[in-house]
């Protein structure tokens, strides 16, 4: 299977990011803030559990761990 790599502001939501997922791929999302510092990484199953978990307007920010 091949990856798609994308790159998503934090403060989108997951019915946004979901739209750029492409069939048989499989995702990457690198997360950044306004500034376009780097913030981290999540992965389309993170997504995926999150709309069942949270629902589609849940903020794709709040799927990394913050260590301040």
């Amino acid at each position: 299977m091949s990856a798609e790599h994308l790159v998503a502001r934090e403060d989108i939501t997951l019915r946004e990011v979901v739209k750029l997922f492409v069939p048989q791929r499989f995702h990457l999302i690198t997360l950044v803030d306004g500034q376009m510092n780097y913030l981290g990484q999540v992965t389309e199953v993170q997504v995926i559990n999150a709309l069942f978990n949270h629902g589609m307007e849940y903020g794709l920010g709040a799927l990394i761990n913050r260590e301040k």
